[in-house]
């Protein structure tokens, strides 16, 4: 098992991970080497000097009994017994010599062996960065996670930990931490090898495999194939599962199917399915729905819809239908509990490409007209040469009055007398309790039109998910004269929260720094509106000011997806607070973008401006 720390989210369940390693006790080794090498550093120059003087004495007294050796073979007498008292004296200090040698050699291996263990320990890695499942569908897992690892052994097979509920934050009882044998003592690296297989086989933890049946909440899963990395021995104490509990965020077997690849964890009670190996399904039927289009050279797009047949009943440019025809929507659905695939075309244009998504799932997803991206230069790109040249775009792209759920218009604007407000530009749902509401930020303003009024209305919304009654309103926004939005405005997933980016709109002004300036209007439920600049171009250069009107024009002309256009060097990237985002810090002097919410959490896009 091991311990991760959540970078980014990257779609669908699947996350960019830290995989972090148990180094504490290789730090205190380290911090012990290390004290160690530094009592070496003076040890072993005084060893070597020690050494040194007991070479230089040993060999004074070799030369003394040299002297007197003339002495003995010319007879003067008292001459041996002189010689034998220096042989005496010599074979002492030989002694103390060796003592010297050993305990310099001794001193000096010790010191090669810790440098070399502390290198050896100072290139194991602290953190390794993989992309991971999550076992179930959580798309706003973050901080501290706990990570599976199948057949409960090594780091080639990981998962996170189902998330669903908070319950994927990491418990060091339950997920342990990654040590690498590098790290470890001896006896540790023996004990964990001779205990592994069996470990493996009596105690399993986690393992995968394919379900082949459901009866209710029970699953039979076929597992894979698991063999250990001692000697290959089989760990799987049977191949096939029976009538196992599914155990899946709060709908348990309704997300799965026969075929599909699950993970199974042992409980005291059993073993259950508890997640998938990868790609993890949410727990509602799922689907989606769509425009077949085409881009023209003009910047317009073609469509088709009904009908799809002549009056002989041949069809019709099949399978798209009559170009420019009415109900161009198409969908593909899919209930967990229904095998089959269903699609249908010929769908009225009942969604938007603007949207909300809150934390309840499919049953928290809101759309409203708007342009394919969450930012879009309404001012440069909305004016009068695109109402002409690309009106079918502009249909697409224009703000209407209608607020889509499920294809459906859960409400209409013109519906109720709003003074003229009847433009959405935001949408959330929250909840009080077991009631649920709408809201609705709409404005009167046109998109490109500076100094916008908005309005936030409220409708209690029923079991049925209808709303009713009349609105109530909430509060009331007016942007200053100037200054003119980048963005809708956009809910956490609460549904209390929105954000909104905005700009000033003198493009065409002599003095640069009067338009050069970005803004973060925000909204609470209990708050109201607040609004406040988060950049200005005076932070440039001055001759760099100039130039930045448009290197704001091409970077969102870059986010929305058109092809680059000049030398705007756009580094797009999620920080979240602040934080490292892939792996990499946001640089100072990155200029905002756009503000969002993801979950609960707001985030801005960043870019970086041009090299020269």
């Amino acid at each position: 098992m091991a311990k991760g720390q959540v970078i980014e989210h990257l779609g669908d369940g699947k996350y960019r991970v830290s995989l972090k390693f148990g180094i504490e006790r290789i730090q205190q080794e380290l911090a012990d080497l290390n004290e160690r090498i530094a009592e070496l550093a003076v040890l072993v120059p005084n060893a070597k000097t020690d050494l040194l003087l007991a070479e230089d004495a040993a060999k004074a007294k070799a030369a003394q009994i040299d002297a007197a050796i003339p002495d003995y073979q010319n007879g003067v007498e008292g001459a041996l017994q002189t010689i034998r008292a220096l042989q005496v004296e010599l074979v002492h200090l030989q002694g103390e010599l060796q003592k010297a040698r050993f305990k310099a050699d001794q001193l000096i291996a010790e010191n090669l062996s810790l440098l070399k263990r502390r290198s050896q320990l100072e290139r194991l890695p602290a953190e390794e960065t993989r992309d991971l499942w999550c076992a179930d569908y959580v798309t706003d897992a973050s901080g501290e996670v706990g990570l599976i690892e199948v057949n409960d052994e090594g780091a080639e097979n990981i998962i996170m930990q189902p998330a669903f509920s908070d319950e994927g934050g990491y418990l060091a009882s339950r997920d342990g931490q990654l040590v690498p044998r590098a790290g470890q003592s001896g006896a540790q690296v023996y004990f964990n090898a001779a205990i592994l297989p069996g470990i493996q086989k009596w105690r399993p933890r986690y393992r995968v495999g394919t379900l082949t049946a459901i009866d209710g909440g029970l699953a039979n899963v076929t597992l894979d194939e698991a063999t250990s990395s001692a000697q290959n021995l089989n760990i799987n104490q049977a191949g096939i599962l029976k009538k196992i509990p599914i155990q899946y965020m709060d709908c348990d077997a309704t997300a799965f199917e026969v075929g599909d690849r699950v993970l199974v964890r042992w409980f005291d009670s059993g073993p259950q399915v508890v997640g998938f190996e990868s790609n993890p399904k949410p727990c509602f039927g799922h689907g989606l729905v769509f425009c077949p289009s085409q881009a023209q050279l003009n910047g317009d797009r073609t469509f088709w819809g009904l009908p799809f047949e002549d009056g002989a009943g041949n069809e019709i440019n099949p399978p798209l239908g009559t170009t420019l025809g009415s109900n161009p929507v198409w969908s593909i659905q899919k209930r967990r509990e229904d095998s089959p695939i269903k699609s249908a075309k010929g769908l009225e244009y009942n969604y938007g490409l603007r949207n909300w998504i809150g934390t309840n799932g499919t049953r928290d997803i809101l759309s409203w007209r708007g342009p394919a991206s969450r930012v879009f230069d309404w001012y440069n790109n909305f004016g009068e040469t695109i109402n002409v040249r690309i009106p079918n775009f502009q249909t697409r792209w224009r703000r209407s009055s209608e607020v889509f759920y499920k294809l459906t218009v859960l409400v209409d604007l013109t519906d109720y007398t709003l003074g003229g407000f009847t433009k959405v530009c935001g949408a959330s749902m929250y909840y009080e309790g077991e009631t649920a509401f709408l809201l609705v930020v709409a404005t009167d303003a046109d998109e490109w039109s500076p100094g916008p009024d908005y309005r936030v209305y409220e409708w209690e919304l029923n079991r049925q998910f209808e709303a009713t009654g009349s609105p109530t309103l909430k509060q009331s926004f007016t942007v200053d004269p100037d200054i003119y939005p980048l963005t809708d405005w956009y809910f956490d997933g609460s549904g209390k929260r929105a954000v909104c980016t905005l700009r000033n709109q003198k493009l065409q002004e002599s003095d640069p720094a009067d338009y050069n300036i970005i803004y973060k209007a925000e909204y609470t439920l209990a708050g109201g509106f607040s609004i406040a600049s988060v950049w200005d171009a005076t932070t440039l250069p001055s001759n760099e000011v100039q130039q930045f009107g448009q290197y704001l024009y091409r970077a969102i002309r870059r986010e929305e997806g058109s092809p680059a256009c000049g030398p705007t060097k756009l580094g797009v990237s999620w920080d979240e607070k602040n934080n490292a985002v892939n792996n990499t810090t946001r640089p100072a002097d990155s200029i905002p973008l756009y503000f969002d919410y993801r979950g609960l959490d707001q985030v801005g896009a960043y870019y970086s401006k041009p090299e020269t």
